[in-house]
């Protein structure tokens, strides 16, 4: 029973107390307080005497009252005290603690869908320290450590309250592409800015989720078909794979400095930025303005204005480089 049902149940009972010390005031004259009196002892049934003679009016009146307010005092009861046994209470004030938690997030990604995939991908988004809204209809066990906002992902509202207009980015995990499709297209309305990732459970679906707004999309089907045959071709490759992943604690991240955004670095060489001693991390390669990608780039290799530098280490390593580099 939601929060609501119980103000309605108040509301009722109030209704009922209001017209019953109105009935007994116009029928038999009493003043509003022995009208009052006699309604609480009527439908509460204690059994205390009339407050003062009932008429014949007043009694047919006495009768349909305790008839209804009997009625409506036992689903009231019964419906209040499953309200509290059930825990719907406590939901309710965890539920007011996940907006407050939502309201004051910024920059965080929401994960729409808490199946096997969205659970994997908010478990790892969080292993890396991102803050994370988990968006679903239904979610049978719920982490504590989980931000979760029930409701439909394909709706405006909940995105909204789920501080689309202040992600980063959407995870689009539902379990069909046609709602996936309705998800990217609804988070790029409501925040042209935000970074929508979704899967594809058929291939087909990859082009309209494209044209829906979708920035990525992983095809479940291909990156499968793709596995299993690396694994036939190149199997030292998928062990490398394998080894970098959290399961075997080395979690390679993937990073990036802007030559813009530090321009002590304009003119130097790889060797001179020397990251790999300074950091631990790896260059893998540099990305002009233009959009072309210089992969293992040469030691004396000078940083132009506009370029990134792709870097690649353990999590404690891009954070080094973090710390030096905006």
């Amino acid at each position: 029973m939601r929060i609501r049902h119980l103000f309605r149940l108040l509301a009722l009972l109030f209704a009922l107390l209001t017209v019953g010390t109105f009935g007994y005031h116009l029928i038999e004259h009493a003043s509003f307080l022995d009208s009052a009196y006699m309604t609480v002892i009527t439908i509460s049934t204690v059994g205390f005497r009339e407050v003062f003679p009932l008429s014949g009016a007043g009694r047919v009146f006495t009768m349909v009252l305790i008839v209804v307010g009997v009625g409506l005092i036992g689903y009231s009861f019964t419906r209040i005290t499953s309200f509290f046994i059930e825990g719907k209470l406590q939901q309710i004030i965890r539920g007011r603690k996940m907006e407050k938690a939502i309201s004051r997030m910024k920059h965080h990604i929401i994960v729409c869908g808490y199946g096997r995939m969205g659970r994997d991908v908010a478990a790892i988004l969080m292993q890396n320290g991102k803050q994370i809204v988990v968006v679903d209809r239904e979610v049978i066990v719920q982490p504590e450590e989980v931000v979760l906002l029930t409701g439909d992902a394909t709706e405006d509202q909940v995105l909204l309250d789920a501080g689309i207009e202040r992600a980063d980015a959407v995870v689009a995990c539902l379990s069909n592409d046609a709602d996936n499709v309705f998800l990217a297209l609804s988070a790029k309305t409501l925040n042209p800015a935000v970074r929508v990732v979704s899967r594809a459970i058929a291939g087909g679906s990859v082009g309209k989720l494209r044209r829906a707004g979708a920035d990525d999309v992983v095809c479940m089907h291909e990156i499968s078909a793709r596995r299993m045959a690396t694994v036939l071709i190149q199997p030292n490759l998928v062990n490398l794979v394998d080894i970098m992943t959290p399961a075997r604690n080395l979690f390679l991240e993937v990073g990036e400095i802007a030559v813009d955004q530090n321009e002590e670095i304009i003119g130097v060489s790889i060797s001179g930025i020397n990251l790999k001693r300074k950091t631990g991390a790896l260059i893998l390669a540099v990305r002009h303005r233009s959009g072309k990608v210089l992969f293992n780039p040469d030691s004396d290799y000078r940083m132009q204005a506009g370029d990134t530098l792709i870097i690649m280490g353990e999590r404690a390593q891009i954070g080094r480089v973090s710390e030096l580099y905006n």
